[in-house]
């Protein structure tokens, strides 16, 4: 629904294309311009912002300078916004527009990988020793962020933007794969197929990703869901 892409759009805790924010703003403005109308009148921006554009915006941004692109933007759109134009229909302009940004529809929720699994914790017995790194610092943190295609590690600093430390599809025909995917307790044991970094002349080898998160049965539960809706089997 609108209100929950919008609820999302707000609390996404990855930095998407300030342009594209914006613009997507300035839509929502419109859309509650009876809310809003009067502050973007006498360009009160600031005192709207938070409902306009996302928190992590906010933080790796200026605010009076986010405020006064948006001012700035909205002067400019505003000859070409009909003032009536029904609420539904910007509604769904909006919501077009959300389908745009890389992170929509992704369930997200933060982790940190780790080299070495307990053996309490073990959910894929014959995992590859090989592993996998997603940054080059030891035991880092990352954002894991599963959508109807794959699953893809952000980087967990805002302002390196959407750009993924590592994604791998769901489909049996992409060059990087996750295809097995298990947990125990606080601890995500994922096998991909990518190119050895060490030896890519191997081509295609499995290698581990081990993640330890408070949310690590939900996300197994949330990979084995759009596996099913697919048609695809995960191995555990």
């Amino acid at each position: 629904t609108y209100k929950q892409a919008l609820w999302d759009y707000l609390h996404c805790p990855v930095a998407e294309d300030l342009r594209t924010i914006l613009e997507i703003a300035v839509r929502v403005l419109h859309a509650e311009r009876d809310h809003y109308g009067k502050d973007a009148e006498k360009n009160k921006f600031d005192s709207i912002i938070d409902q306009l554009v996302p928190e992590v915006v906010l933080r790796t941004h200026d605010r009076k300078r986010v405020a006064q692109l948006l001012g700035n933007l909205h002067a400019k759109a505003k000859a070409g916004l009909d003032p009536h134009e029904s609420k539904l229909v910007t509604m769904s302009r909006i919501f077009s527009m959300m389908q745009e940004l890389r992170l929509f529809g992704t369930i997200m929720w933060l982790g940190r990988q780790i080299t070495d699994v307990p053996k309490d914790r073990i959910s894929v017995p014959n995992a590859p020793t090989a592993v996998c790194k997603l940054s080059p610092t030891a035991d880092a943190e990352c954002w894991i962020a599963v959508d109807w295609f794959g699953v893809r590690f952000l980087p967990v600093d805002p302002s390196s933007g959407t750009t993924p430390l590592k994604g791998f599809l769901f489909t049996e025909e992409a060059v990087e794969r996750m295809y097995i995917v298990g947990a125990s307790q606080n601890v995500i044991q994922f096998v991909v197929t990518a190119l050895d970094p060490k030896a890519p002349q191997r081509g295609r080898v499995p290698l581990a990703i081990s993640i330890m998160s408070s949310a690590a049965v939900d996300v197994t539960y949330a990979v084995d869901v759009i596996c099913k809706m697919k048609g695809l089997t995960k191995k555990k």
